[in-house]
């Protein structure tokens, strides 16, 4: 916590074998898919000067078609084991910051088991030139405050410093 990163920068290093599993597989429907895909072509050059039966250029052509389809099965399942496109070092996932800014909070330690039902995010970037601020407000003042407002806003963290802000939004509940 409280380090500064830039967009792109690297968090953390995640092991997942399934991404490895994925990959491999990709690879070997890539292979597949283009050696039956070569079986083909001859078969098209075979079967046109009539040197194969039918039912043979049929046959490559089926096993073309199903060499592509797994091949499709194998990137859309990669796709969906990585939906933002990380980055990936064989069958280490590359987690990055989206934006610059400074880690507010770190739950991540070594050895941590990662999965999607984590209570908690990993890290939080947060970009310090652009913060939100809750204010919560009598409701004889909610009349007086309109959307786009530009305000002035005081800290006691930091008493002689004015800050200017513009209100974007109206919360939707009454306390």
């Amino acid at each position: 916590e409280g380090a500064k990163v830039k967009a792109g920068d690297i968090l953390a290093e995640i092991d997942s074998p399934d991404f490895g599993a994925a990959h491999a597989d990709l690879d070997k429907a890539r292979a597949d898919e283009e050696r039956k895909r070569l079986a083909f072509e001859r078969a098209k050059e075979l079967g046109a000067g009539e040197a194969i039966s039918v039912k043979d250029w049929e046959t490559a052509r089926a096993d073309y078609e199903q060499a592509r389809a797994e091949t499709s099965r194998a990137e859309k399942r990669i796709k969906n084991l990585n939906p933002f496109n990380l980055p990936i070092s064989g069958q280490r996932v590359l987690l990055t910051s989206p934006i610059a800014g400074i880690v507010t909070e770190r739950s991540a330690s070594p050895a941590l088991e990662v999965s999607p039902s984590l209570p908690a995010p990993l890290f939080v970037v947060t970009d310090s030139r652009r913060l939100w601020l809750m204010i919560d407000l009598p409701e004889k003042l909610i009349s007086r405050i309109k959307l786009g407002s530009e305000v002035s806003i005081e800290s006691d963290a930091l008493p002689d410093e004015r800050f200017s802000a513009k209100l974007v939004q109206l919360g939707q509940v009454v306390d």
